[in-house]
């Protein structure tokens, strides 16, 4: 299946990914695996120990935003708000 879309081996048809969305899980159109050019991918643990992913825009406080991968990353310790990278505050 092309970018945007997923595989589903039930009815072996590629259906569209969240429109937010460059790479999602195969059958699960809502699962992040990849977020589309300008957005970014912030994973967050709750408080089950579960694993939740969204596409945003901007990274939060104490994250930058990857160019290279369009991945949220955590700031250095030394940084209050970094970017670029992790210690460019």
């Amino acid at each position: 299946c092309p970018d945007g879309t997923t595989y589903d081996q039930d009815d072996n048809k590629c259906y569209l990914c969240s429109s937010d969305l460059k790479q999602c899980g195969i059958g699960e159109p809502t699962v992040v695996v990849v977020c589309k050019d300008g957005l970014y991918l912030k994973t967050t643990e709750n408080r089950d120990g579960s694993l939740e992913k969204n596409c945003i825009v901007d990274c939060p406080f104490g994250y930058f935003g990857d160019r290279l991968d369009n991945v949220c990353k955590l700031c250095d310790v030394k940084c209050t708000k970094c970017f670029g990278s992790a210690t460019t505050c």
